[in-house]
């Protein structure tokens, strides 16, 4: 939980002025917060607000409820003062990967959502790939709609102060021609099914 410092502004900034450069600036979708999250509110300071990043929260297992310690952040982020202009979460908020069981996918989304508006400020979400995927980790078409129904978009952007931020979903099939080519961070073949960015939100 820290303030927007100098060096994480002028980066935002600058990807602001590359997106007005290239002409995509307004391409984008809109991201929406999280249901029963809020709206933004407007800051007094545009060169200066807090905000809050965390995320990975999943039930170690599917049957499994939510852990404490989201509910303790979501508490906390309420408490802040100077309060908190809204919450980043980094995906992976349900245990999830189970798109034949929509009825059970509901209701880890409602149990988040209920924790997550703790916070009382807005909360936005880049899924990751226990929102977006199957047990296999492939991506799912089928558990994507539901969390676009329970949720919101899978990638968007909205504008802060001074800052553009920007979620992307990164659970894609990659395409033919790239998919041979996918590797881990440390340079080896990806065996499991790889995720990707689709041309369409690199060209945005």
């Amino acid at each position: 939980m820290n303030r927007a410092r100098p060096i994480i502004q002028l980066f935002f900034r600058s990807m602001f002025l590359q997106l007005l450069t290239v002409g995509a600036f307004g391409q984008m979708p809109s991201l929406s917060p999280l249901p029963r999250t809020g709206e933004l509110s407007r800051p007094t300071d545009n060169n200066k607000f807090t905000f809050v990043i965390a995320g990975d929260n999943r039930p170690a297992k599917k049957s499994c409820k939510q852990p404490p310690t989201p509910g303790r952040i979501f508490a906390d982020v309420k408490a802040m003062n100077p309060p908190a202009a809204f919450v980043l979460w980094t995906g992976d908020t349900i245990s999830g990967k189970e798109p034949d069981k929509p009825k059970r996918i509901e209701e880890e989304y409602k149990e988040f959502l209920e924790i997550a508006a703790m916070a009382g400020i807005p909360v936005f979400n880049a899924p990751g790939n226990h929102e977006m995927n199957d047990d296999s980790n492939v991506p799912s078409r089928e558990m994507k709609d539901l969390y676009k129904k329970y949720m919101a978009g899978t990638y968007g952007a909205f504008n802060y102060g001074n800052s553009r931020f920007i979620a992307l979903d990164s659970e894609n099939e990659p395409s033919k021609k790239n998919a041979s080519e996918v590797t881990t961070a440390e340079g080896e073949a990806k065996n499991e099914a790889p995720g990707a960015i689709t041309e369409k939100q690199l060209e945005l």
